[in-house]
Formats: C-alpha cells, sequence, structure tokens
C-alpha cells in the first residue's frame, strides 16, 4: 500500500493558545520517595520512560502524593516530553499518553495539555524531523540542555480544520501499525539468527561442542582501542567527510545511523591507525549492555572508532566476522564481561579484558554456513526496515 505524503504545512501558528503548560513535580529523593507503591504515593515518569514515542513503565520511582498536584496527573491526550538533559539529543523526546492514569512526572519533565481535539495529532508532529529541527535551533550554539515553557509556546506547529487533522492523525496511525509490525519481523529474523547460532556451535563460553578454543585478540590481525583525550575532542567533528563510529552506532548485531559524526580527512590522516574496514566487528565496551557487537558497514567513505570502541578486525583463517559477531553478542560472553567488570564505578571493562574473552574456533566450512545463513536473513531484514522507513519519510 502506498501512503500520499502529509506536509504539515497548514496555518502556521504558535502553540501558546492552543495547549497548557504543565511544570513536573519537584521533590526531594531522600525524602519523598517511597520503596514501593502504596495508598500514599503515586508512579513517578522520568525521561528514561519516553522512549521512541511511548511511555514505559519498567523502571519507575513512587513519590509522595503530597507532592502532586492534580494537575500533575496524567491525562488523557497530554504529551509528555523531557525538558531537561545532560543530551541534547534527548531534550524535547515526547510520548503521547493515551489513556488518563494515577500518575505523575519528575521535574526534568513537562506536559504539553492540548485545549482542542489536537492531542493524537500532535502526538505526531511530535516525532517529526520538523519538529527536531525546531528543538535543535532553540539548544543551538548554547550549553543549556533544558526547555521552558516559552521554548514549547512559542513553537510554530501548522494548524488545520477538524477533518484534516483526523485524516493526517489516521494517516500516521495506519503507518505506525505498519512500522510495529516490521519491528516484529525484525525481532523474529533476529531470534533466529541468534537460535541458528547456538544449534550450530552452542554456547560459546561453555563450549559444550568441544571446539578449539582462542581468545578475541589472538584471533584478531587487528584489535584495540579508539583514539582517546586530547586526540579527538569535540571540535574536531565536522558536518561531513571521515565517518567516526560512536558508542551509540553499536548495537548487539545491527549499526544504528542515530548519530552520525564526521571529522575532516585533514584531522583522518593523524588517525589513521584507527581506521576501521567494512564487514570488520567493532565492539562497544561501555553501556547497556557493556558488551555488544556489530559489523562495520560500507558508508562510502572512510571511517575510524571512537574511545570506548574496540576494532576487531579478524583472522580470515581462523574466525569469520559474522560468526564472531554473534559469538560476543551471546548473553554468555555479556556476563563474563560482567563478571571482568566487576567492581569498577561504571559499567564497562577496558580493552584487556575484551581482548581475552574467549573465541570458540568451529570449523571453517560450518562458520561459512552460518554466514551464508546470516545473509539470507540479512535480506529480508533489510526488506523490512524499509518498510520501517515509511514513518520518517512522511514525518
Amino acid at each position: 500500500m502506498k501512503f500520499s505524503k502529509p506536509q504539515f504545512v497548514g496555518e502556521k501558528q504558535s502553540l501558546e493558545n492552543r495547549v497548557e503548560y504543565v511544570r513536573g513535580v519537584t521533590y526531594k529523593a531522600a525524602v519523598d520517595l517511597h520503596e514501593e507503591l502504596d495508598e500514599n504515593g503515586y508512579v513517578l515518569l522520568r525521561a528514561n520512560n519516553i522512549q521512541e514515542g511511548e511511555l514505559r513503565f519498567d523502571d519507575v520511582q513512587y513519590v509522595d502524593r503530597t507532592k502532586v498536584k492534580p494537575k500533575q496527573l496524567l491525562r488523557r491526550g497530554d504529551i509528555l516530553f523531557c525538558a531537561s538533559s545532560g543530551s541534547k539529543g534527548l531534550v524535547g523526546k515526547a510520548a503521547l499518553v493515551r489513556e488518563s492514569m494515577p500518575v505523575t512526572f519528575g521535574a526534568f519533565c513537562c506536559v504539553l495539555r492540548p485545549k482542542g481535539n489536537e492531542a493524537e495529532y500532535l502526538g505526531h508532529y511530535f516525532q517529526s524531523r520538523q519538529y527536531r529541527r525546531a528543538i535543535e535551533e532553540v539548544c543551538s550554539g548554547s550549553n543549556i540542555n533544558n526547555l521552558k515553557a516559552a521554548n514549547f509556546l512559542s513553537l510554530i506547529v501548522p494548524n488545520y480544520d477538524g477533518d484534516s487533522t483526523r485524516a493526517i492523525s489516521a494517516l500516521f496511525d495506519l503507518i505506525d501499525a505498519q512500522v510495529k509490525q516490521a519491528k516484529d519481523q525484525i525481532a523474529q529474523l533476529d531470534f533466529l539468527v541468534k537460535s541458528r547460532f547456538v544449534e550450530m556451535f552452542g554456547d560459546p563460553v561453555a563450549n559444550p561442542k568441544g571446539w578449539d578454543v582462542s581468545t578475541i585478540k589472538k584471533t584478531a590481525i587487528t584489535y584495540g582501542d579508539g583514539p582517546f583525550g586530547s586526540n579527538l575532542k569535540s571540535a574536531d567533528y565536522v558536518p561531513s567527510g571521515v565517518r567516526v563510529i560512536r558508542l551509540g552506532n553499536i548495537m548487539c548485531g545491527e549499526f544504528s545511523e542515530k548519530d552520525q559524526s564526521y571529522v575532516s580527512y585533514e584531522k583522518f590522516e593523524s588517525l589513521r591507525k584507527y581506521e576501521c574496514i567494512p564487514g570488520e566487528v567493532v565492539i562497544a565496551t561501555l553501556g547497556n549492555p557493556i558488551l555488544r557487537a556489530c559489523i562495520v558497514p560500507d558508508f562510502g567513505v572512510p571511517s575510524i572508532h571512537k574511545a570506548d570502541c574496540m576494532y576487531y578486525e579478524t583472522n580470515k583463517e581462523m574466525v569469520l566476522p559474522v560468526f564472531a559477531m554473534c559469538a560476543i553478542n551471546h548473553l554468555s560472553m555479556l556476563q563474563r564481561a560482567l563478571l571482568d567488570s566487576h567492581g569498577q564505578t561504571r559499567a564497562r571493562i577496558n580493552s584487556t579484558q575484551a581482548g581475552n574473552l574467549p573465541m570458540i574456533l568451529p570449523p571453517m566450512d560450518l562458520q561459512q554456513e552460518f554466514a551464508a545463513f546470516v545473509s539470507q536473513v540479512d535480506k529480508s531484514r533489510f526488506a523490512w526496515r524499509a518498510h520501517m522507513q515509511l514513518r520518517v519519510l512522511a514525518l
């Protein structure tokens, strides 16, 4: 099915008379937070509970009811925002509240409460690139990573008549349903790859099939950290040029394009030893989870990796990159990495610890069979990702 593309070209109006701004709850953590939900508390949402345009309730807090005003309880049609964060990329992220609930939100968040019948339309608009550009302009050139009431109320958001608003909302609801279907299919494909890996090779740490065992470092042609400290600073980034692979780009088995960073070709000359070859492995050793790997894409330009990212060019006579990536992403490898990182103040492992993680060495013909299987799955994954682009293109 093909969709016409809404352009958000309605009459330009600010939000000042279209929404009510509601501040988040101010509280003292040591005094006002409860260990569990009881009759004297409310569920408290924070910025981490806003993810991909939806509310998530897997990590919440509980605040004393005396700190919460009635208007600070979420109502159907509210739009909850992250108004303050240490990262500019997170400031302004939003989620539509679909049902009224006895739930409140913290001081680093805020709510816009539509006065008319625009809730669903605005909920979609606040996921758009047009909105993100407006937020980036507000934060551009400053070290202030927070949005005040005036920043929200002065936003110019296209306004439509009732019929057009409903039509646009219905269209994006349909697109969202297709995106969800695509995500579900991709998740099933990911599970299929993991299941096939275990079926063919077993647990890469327990090694139940008795393969020879080496380590990541000993199976590498090139292996190591990215540049640290003054070698690569934020001032070195430019709009285009040589691609920089950062922690946020490395997912378990997948490269994310959400954070695109570049350095000049002149800067690249001083960092050439950190160059990443397409088709090889990059490993993140900080974050959640602390150990995760993906394949370096072909960007069409050279790439380097940043600190806390390990580059792993495999010895193809011992291990293939796709096999190595899947072994690293196996749960038992993460558990081993967590043991190695015990006692550190941050969830991370260093290059020595990562390099010493075990790498089983199955026969090459089995690795090639597995790589061919993953290649076929990737074709299906690519097709479903193309479906997911519908929303990006529409917005």
